[in-house]
């Protein structure tokens, strides 16, 4: 046996962990798919019915920014497999091939197995990490494209030259999220200055194989949406200085609640971590990932935008994994366990509670969409903050009144408090929901009665709980 863990069954064994943590997670959250990923299903049922590519049929606005991830779940929808289903099996599977891969890169950069397997396990062992796979969400896609491309660099690299199908991952990631295309333009720019002779030649010669493409994709969504910049972009980024000190604020809680416990383990062998060209190369992949989610101030949910940051930094500290913990006495060992425990702790704490408050969220907003769409009659018109779960479910003409689908909203003037506002739902506007009369109304919780005398409380049994609506003329309802 070498280290801790020896060849084949030491990877095995951290596949397994990385399953079994993923399966943990679905199951304690009833493998229920976070609100915000209903958006995107909602997306794809209109295009492969008919309606386009759109939120609500007819109205062209892109409120999305995971382009393939649509594609893939109309595919299904469309092949009659449930997108539900589909979106939680792709993130498993997404999950376990994502370690994998971190695992290869790790040993195609000569890393030894002990470190190696370390890092992956660095990974796995944060369950609001892995979280993120069984969410619903395109993260699963994303980090494992990111891993793709950077797996195919390497390996190109290390053999001589670009890899021919690198091109290919480097473009499916940019039309997976919107920074994606960040991962492209690092590559490139890697590649040509790793070519000291001949630079520009050398970018050159492989940037069209990505950038025609992903411009021809530009080009064909503009048209098409009459938009050069997604509606999500004006919904949510506002150049304000007090949207980059929210966003520094953003990363500082990530790297305080998920690396503490990596940098305690790096902080006396910084020497480890030398800059080669390969260390370079995923320090300018964290530079930009970390410069982009700053600049949109942050995201109100924790974790999600970082997994494939986590994925690269831990295979940046990986030479100092391993073998350092063999040279460990054991009170060093005991002290690593417990600040490792601590980091845990510490993430769970701040991070978990915010998905705990979205446990059991889809089987009530399930049951209210469905209730809305049988009761308030197919010409009717809803206006949600939680754009998701309760328009899929119902099927109605919906007003986003954070503005994510909504054209007028998106654009509208003035800049919002940072720090007043949940980060990504700047925009959120009761009165413009209201001046549209719609026939139900959900903001926040809120008494919409208040706010308005035409809105009534009516209230539905949901899996017996009983939840409040508030509805135009409730009194038809009662």
């Amino acid at each position: 046996m070498e280290g801790w863990l020896d060849g084949r069954r030491g990877l095995l064994a951290v596949l397994a962990a990385a399953l079994f943590v993923e399966l943990f997670m679905g199951l304690f959250f009833r493998f229920d798919l976070i609100d915000d990923a209903y958006i995107s299903l909602r997306y794809a049922k209109n295009f492969v019915e008919g309606g386009g590519l759109a939120y609500n049929g007819g109205e062209l606005v892109e409120g999305y920014s995971n382009f393939l991830w649509v594609m893939l779940l109309s595919s299904a929808f469309k092949l009659g497999f449930s997108m539900r289903f589909f979106a939680l099996f792709f993130g498993l599977l997404s999950g376990v091939l994502s370690v994998l891969l971190l695992h290869a890169v790790c040993r195609d950069l000569g890393y030894g197995r002990d470190s190696c397997l370390t890092a992956c396990l660095f990974v796995v062992i944060n369950p609001v990490v892995m979280y993120w796979f069984v969410s619903g969400m395109e993260t699963g896609l994303y980090t494992f494209l990111v891993l793709s491309a950077v797996f195919l660099y390497f390996r190109g690299l290390r053999q001589g030259f670009f890899h021919p199908i690198l091109p290919v991952a480097l473009f499916l990631a940019s039309l997976a999220r919107a920074d994606g295309i960040l991962l492209a333009i690092a590559t490139i720019a890697h590649y040509a200055f790793f070519r000291r002779a001949n630079r520009v030649k050398a970018g050159l010669s492989w940037a069209w194989a990505v950038f025609l493409p992903y411009g021809a994709y530009i080009l064909a969504k503009s048209a098409y949406y009459h938009s050069l910049l997604p509606n999500t972009f004006y919904a949510k980024v506002n150049l304000g200085g007090g949207f980059f000190v929210r966003g520094l604020i953003y990363f500082a809680f990530f790297v305080l609640t998920n690396l503490a416990s990596m940098l305690y383990f790096v902080r006396a062998r910084l020497g480890g971590i030398k800059m080669s060209w390969p260390n370079l190369y995923i320090i300018a992949l964290l530079s930009c990932f970390a410069g982009a989610y700053v600049f949109i101030g942050g995201d109100h949910m924790p974790v999600r935008l970082m997994v494939p940051f986590y994925f690269l930094f831990s295979l940046l500290v990986a030479p100092v994994f391993g073998g350092w913990i063999a040279e460990f006495a054991s009170k060093q060992k005991l002290l690593f366990a417990c600040i490792l425990l601590m980091n845990l702790l510490i993430n769970l704490t701040y991070n978990g509670s915010w998905l705990l408050i979205k446990r059991d969220v889809e089987a009530e907003r399930k049951c209210v969409g469905l209730w809305l769409g049988e009761h308030l009659g197919k010409n009717a018109t809803i206006a949600v903050v939680e754009a998701g779960i309760i328009p899929y479910y119902s099927g109605l003409r919906t007003i986003d009144m954070c503005g994510l689908n909504d054209y007028e909203l998106a654009r509208m003037n003035g800049v919002p408090d940072a720090f007043k506002a949940v980060p990504g739902h700047d925009r959120c506007n009761l009165g413009y929901g209201l001046s549209k009369s719609p026939d139900f109304v959900s903001y926040f919780g809120n008494n919409i009665t208040q706010y308005d005398v035409r809105y009534g409380p009516v209230e539905i049994e949901c899996d017996g709980r009983e939840v409040v609506l508030y509805l135009k003329n409730a009194t038809k309802y009662t």
